[in-house]
């Protein structure tokens, strides 16, 4: 949960830095007091709405302890929730509502393929994304408003190979995966390529769709190869 508070936080620190000469409307000489409106989008339904009302409440907290201490340049921080459900589809429509119509110019985003998605509407508009669990390779050259707190799917997937063989000593491998998430199939394709380059075998590999239920069939497979 401090990963999620630590993103809002380093949201702060680029509101404070690109905020600061935007305080004061020079048309009236007055302070600008009128809140600062962040996006959030994230899995709040579907298969993993677990994981995205934790980290809505981290976020929760973060915004009332910001706000509790005087908010950001005596502006508190709006955020405005929707639901992307970790899916391109959706996020694309989330996003277009909050820079459209809500005018956000900072959005929290936690799917790969949220992020994705949302990635060239944002470098249109200059607005900043901050991901802090998105591990798709392709969100490195995303944009340059584009920025994660994770090592992408490459170093995940080599680093995983380089452990069970060095530290585990583990050689014949099965491969189960999500084969509808970009997140899944990047890893794992990372794992793979890496485990064969220093001489492992993938024994057998098993694609199961995130909706499925029942996965006895693709266990049964494994349980009678040679996998280790």
């Amino acid at each position: 949960m401090k990963r999620f508070r630590y993103s809002l936080g380093f949201l702060i620190v680029v509101l404070l830095v690109g905020a600061g000469c935007a305080t004061v409307n020079t048309s009236t000489n007055a302070k600008n007091t009128e809140p600062i409106k962040i996006g959030f989008i994230g899995p709040l339904t579907g298969d993993i709405a677990d994981i995205g009302e934790n980290i809505k409440a981290a976020v929760e907290i973060a915004q009332k302890e910001i706000n509790g201490k005087g908010g950001v340049l005596d502006r508190n921080l709006e955020i405005i929730y929707e639901d992307g459900q970790c899916g391109s589809k959706q996020a694309t429509l989330a996003g277009q509502k909050l820079i459209n119509i809500d005018k956000v110019k900072y959005i929290l985003s936690f799917c790969s393929d949220e992020v994705l998605a949302i990635a060239p509407i944002a470098e249109e508009n200059k607005v900043i994304i901050i991901a802090p669990i998105a591990t798709n390779p392709s969100i490195t050259d995303a944009g340059d408003y584009i920025f994660r707190f994770i090592p992408s799917d490459n170093f995940q997937g080599k680093f995983s190979a380089e452990y069970i063989f060095n530290d585990l000593g583990k050689k014949n491998i099965a491969i189960v995966f999500n084969n509808d998430k970009n997140w899944s199939t990047g890893v794992k394709n990372e794992f793979e390529k890496r485990f064969k380059e220093i001489g492992c075998n993938i024994v057998i590999e098993e694609g199961v769709d995130s909706e499925s239920r029942d996965n006895l069939s693709e266990l049964a497979k494994i349980k009678n190869s040679d996998a280790e």
